[in-house]
Parts: C-alpha cells; structure tokens; sequence
C-alpha cells in the first residue's frame, strides 16, 4: 500500500475513533436532552442519515485495507469487527459490480496490486490502528455502511479521499 494511503487509512481511523468517543461524551445514557430523545441529535444511537452522491470508493479502500490487517497481520483477535468488515467490503464491491462492473475490476486490481502486494501492510502503525478498534466502531462501521449504500453513493476514483 502507497504511504499516501497507508496514511489515509490511519488517519480515517483516528477520526472515527474520536468521533466515536466524542458521540459517547456528547450524550450520556440516561442524559439526553429533549432534542436527543426527539431524534434530532445525529450523534451516538442516532446516525446521519445516507448522503446522496457520497463516494464509496474511499470508504472501500480503507474497510479492504484494514480487513487484511485483520487477516494477515499478528492482531488482537477481534472476530466480531472482522466480519462486519468483511460485510461491508462485500456490501460495498457487490453495488460496485451492480453500477460498473468494469470499476469492480479496477477495485479487486487495486486491492491485488496496492494491499495484498503490500510487503508493508503489517507494519506498527497499522497493527496499532486494528488494534485500536472496539466494540463503539463495530455498530458504527455497519451503520455508516448501511447509511453509504443507501444514498446511492458514486464511483468515483480514490483520489478524491479527503
């Protein structure tokens, strides 16, 4: 994987760990607001909802770098997070082979050439990364998921990652 995404994937991960936290001290069980309990809070148990014309090739690229990581490198085991990350990948390339299934080749050439050819893809950073995974990430990975495949997300290419 180039050093471009290597640090794409961690630098996502991060965010949606401290985005995970955040959702967490934002609202205490049992210390919503009324706004909270009228669902208008889209934080914690209340997801956004699907964005149309999202891009999923980004999202796709890091959910498939990272199940490698889980695959292939000496993690703490985490079966649960492993298959949800195997859903989502397999959600995700099944409506790339739907909307374009000359895109669907360049993914499964991507993940051959940019992840599984990746003498690196075990490295520290990124084994700290899958670590850092927890149960809050395992309810928001398949929400965020759902939420992409619903707005009829784009294929648009990887370089347009934040």
């Amino acid at each position: 994987m180039r050093t471009g995404m290597r640090l794409l994937v961690v630098a996502a991960t991060v965010a949606a760990l401290t985005a995970a936290a955040g959702a967490r001290m934002v609202a205490p069980p049992g210390n919503e607001s009324e706004a909270d309990r009228a669902g208008l809070n889209t934080v914690g148990d209340n997801p956004a909802p699907p964005v149309q014309g999202e891009g999923l090739l980004c999202p796709w690229a890091i959910h498939a770098s990272l199940l490698e990581v889980g695959r292939r490198c000496g993690v703490t085991a985490n079966p649960a997070f492993q298959a949800e990350l195997e859903r989502s990948v397999s959600l995700m390339e099944a409506y790339a082979r739907r909307q374009s299934p000359a895109r669907a080749a360049e993914m499964a050439a991507w993940v051959r050439r940019e992840v599984n050819g990746d003498a690196r893809l075990c490295d520290a950073e990124m084994v700290a990364t899958y670590n850092g995974l927890g149960p809050s990430e395992l309810a928001r990975l398949r929400q965020d998921t759902d939420n992409l495949l619903a707005g009829s997300p784009s294929l648009d290419s990887l370089n347009n990652c934040p």
